[in-house]
Order: structure tokens, then C-alpha cells, then sequence
């Protein structure tokens, strides 16, 4: 495509040209200038600071400028403190409260498992805080290789996948699950109820995100097998006549029954991919 120049405009002067609102002393005379009351300009530092150098304005009033009146020095007023809202509009749950830390108890094998809430950063904290001082009152388990010491847990994680294979089902979490005191591939506990309960008391007081009340509980057996939970304390529990015995180790994973049906359905939910496809 043809290109064209730009059109000339219509010629200015020099006085349109540099024509602007702002006043510029052409002189460094009329710098110095100044009235009686004011110091003059040429004591208030180095040049290139002088125009800093302006007189204080009144709060809540306009300065007048060279821009027109808009610099307005805010008031000072008292700020008005952040409402606290107690309960969320739609699912009713308090979205300033601190979680409560739940502690469950089994006398019938030492196995206790912990809910330390859902955020990572405070459950950390509390399981690394945890860990230091039982370590510090050598109520950690002796068999702790310093492997196993350098991460610091009090309490270790079982969910009901195995890692990343979302196949099987993990052997160790039935009797295990959540977080408990039993060691990976419950090889030992990492420490006792008793132990666990009364400095997780204490831990919970200076970990901020927490209440710092725990909620404990004891797990009781039934003749037929049934199994629930019912509220106790810190003392009850201290009394407790509890026996350590390790949770039997699992069948393999791939024997288990939840592991059949995972895998079923994971072959049932691939052919159906393929057909798509």
C-alpha cells in the first residue's frame, strides 16, 4: 500500500507554544524573594530540594496549587475498628474460631489418633512442636532412627490410598488411620498415650491457630466388636491402665477387599475411556 506523509498542522508560535498554566520564576532572583515571615528559599538546602520545601496545610483543607485545589490533606479521624463476623452467611461455620484439637484414645492397644485440623502450616507447626518436646523429656520411642528424628513428627499421617497409586487401597490404615502415634509400616509406636496427651496439652497453649483446650476422648470395644467414643480428660486418661500392642501388619494390599473394588472400578472406568475414544 502507498504510503502518504503526515499533514502539516498549522504553525504555532512561541508563546502558544510553550504556553502553561504553571508559573516558572524566570529568575533566580524572585527564588530568593521571599516576605518577612517565610525564611528565604536559598537557606533551605540544595537546590535540587527546594521544592520540597513547602508550608504545612491544615488538615482537612485545600492547598492551593499551581493544579488547582484537589491536594487535600485528609483529616484525622478515629478509624473505625474491623467488624468481626462470628458466623459465615452460607454454611453457618465461625470464620474467626481457632480449631479445636481432638485427641482419641485406645486403651485396648496405645494407639491414639489425633485431628490437628486441615491447614498445613499450623498442623506442621503443632507436629513439630510436639515432637521437640517429647524428644526434650526423652519420651520418644528409642528405636527412632536419627532419619526418622531429623523430620520431626509426633504423629504420622495414614490416608486410604497408598501414595500415588489410586489402585489399591493402603494396608495400613484400617486400625491406623489419620494421625496416629504408630510408626510407619507400624514397624513401633513413636511415643505412649499417655505421653502424647499430656504435652500435646501443654504444645496446643503456645502454637497460635489453636484453641487451647483439647478435646479428649477414649475409644471403648464392645463384646460384639462395636467400637465408639466417649468424652474424658487429661487426668482420666493419665490413670488409664492402657496396653501397647502394635496393630497386627496388613495383608497385601493387592489380597485386600478395598483393593479389588478399587481395582474393578479402575478397569471398569478405563474400558469405558476407550470406548469413548
Amino acid at each position: 500500500l502507498p504510503t502518504h506523509p503526515p499533514r502539516p498542522g498549522p504553525r504555532l508560535s512561541p508563546a502558544e507554544t510553550f504556553s502553561s498554566p504553571i508559573r516558572v520564576p524566570a529568575r533566580r532572583s524572585q527564588l530568593d524573594s521571599s516576605s518577612a515571615a517565610d525564611p528565604p528559599l536559598s537557606q533551605l538546602g540544595p537546590a535540587h530540594l527546594r521544592i520540597f520545601a513547602m508550608a504545612e496545610t491544615p488538615k482537612g483543607k485545600a492547598a492551593a496549587t499551581d493544579w488547582g485545589d484537589d491536594c487535600v490533606t485528609p483529616a484525622s479521624e478515629t478509624p473505625t475498628p474491623a467488624k468481626k463476623m462470628d458466623k459465615d452467611p452460607v454454611f453457618g461455620d465461625s470464620v474467626e474460631d481457632e480449631h479445636t484439637v481432638e485427641c482419641i484414645v485406645d486403651p485396648s492397644n496405645g494407639v491414639v489418633s489425633v485431628e490437628p485440623g486441615m491447614i498445613k502450616t499450623t498442623r506442621d507447626e503443632l507436629n513439630t512442636k510436639l515432637f521437640e518436646v517429647l524428644d526434650s523429656h526423652k519420651e520418644i520411642h528409642p528405636k527412632m532412627t536419627p532419619f526418622d528424628r531429623s523430620k520431626k513428627k509426633a504423629i504420622i499421617f495414614q490416608g486410604r490410598m497408598s501414595g500415588r497409586d489410586i489402585k489399591y487401597a493402603n494396608p495400613y490404615y484400617d486400625g491406623t488411620e489419620g494421625w496416629t502415634n504408630i510408626h510407619y509400616y507400624r514397624k513401633h509406636f513413636i511415643t505412649t498415650p499417655k505421653y502424647l496427651a499430656k504435652r500435646l496439652a501443654e504444645v496446643v497453649k503456645v502454637v497460635p491457630g489453636f484453641n487451647k483446650e483439647v478435646k479428649f476422648y477414649k475409644r471403648v470395644t464392645h463384646d460384639d466388636g462395636a467400637t465408639e467414643t466417649e468424652p474424658t480428660t487429661l487426668d482420666e486418661i493419665m490413670q488409664m491402665d492402657i496396653t501397647m500392642v502394635l496393630p497386627p501388619q496388613p495383608q497385601s494390599r493387592r489380597e485386600s477387599e478395598l483393593s479389588r473394588k478399587l481395582e474393578a472400578a479402575y478397569a471398569e472406568a478405563t474400558a469405558a475411556k476407550r470406548q469413548r475414544t
